[in-house]
């Protein structure tokens, strides 16, 4: 009787003691799943995985900066070919071919005109120009599509005319902005009282020493 008792005491305790283990290994168990699904990681948190690219808005900034540069550079191009075609005369057009169009052209000091023959048989004979001026014209007589250009540096009025229909197909190209080529030395004369000749810091004399200082010496 008294082995039995042992025996069912022995196996309750070892029973209870398989029991307390399985619940010790369940309870850590749960506190690895807490640890697992807690706070995420920096990239899971801002809503970009690893392998994800960041938002789309600096790739459409780019695109938007390059499109406002190209149109920059579009502009100045624009610009250029509206100057160039400015300084153009065309030599007896279709609509008026006994004339210069325009008849009067306003230019910078070293602005390049062309001359573009529009009708056939015509030239440009220079009649009269600034002193400094160096255009010889076009005395040949030239035919559609021939075209002369000329720079002009001297400020003044040259007066031009087309021979075969001259005295009404005259022009005049005007230049303005140059120098006139007169130099002002005010500046640099000697009489300018902020850069004198004459130095009275500097003279041989001086006052306080006397000529006792020079027989000393």
């Amino acid at each position: 009787m008294t082995d039995t008792l042992s025996r069912r005491r022995m196996i309750g305790l070892t029973v209870g003691a398989a029991t307390v283990a399985l619940a010790g290994c369940s309870g850590g168990g749960d506190e690895s799943d807490d640890e697992n699904t807690g706070s995420g990681s920096p990239e899971n948190e801002s809503g970009t995985g690893p392998g994800e690219e960041p938002s789309g808005n600096d790739s459409e900034e780019d695109t938007e900066t390059v499109a406002e540069e190209d149109g920059d550079g579009n502009d100045t191009e624009d610009d250029a070919a509206a100057e160039s075609e400015a300084n153009v005369v065309a030599v007896g057009p279709e609509e008026s071919p006994t004339m210069f169009e325009p008849e009067t052209l306003t230019v910078e000091s070293g602005t390049t005109v062309t001359f573009e023959w529009a009708t056939d048989n015509h030239n440009i004979v220079v009649e009269s120009q600034p002193e400094d001026g160096d255009w010889d014209g076009q005395a040949e007589i030239e035919n559609t599509g021939y075209t002369h250009e000329h720079t002009f540096e001297a400020d003044g009025e040259y007066e031009y005319i087309c021979e075969p229909h001259a005295p009404d197909m005259r022009g005049v190209v005007v230049v303005e902005g140059g120098m006139d080529g007169s130099a002002d030395d005010s500046g640099n004369g000697t009489d300018d009282p902020e850069n004198p000749t004459e130095d009275p810091t500097n003279s041989t004399e001086d006052p306080e020493n006397g000529s006792d200082t020079d027989s000393t010496q």
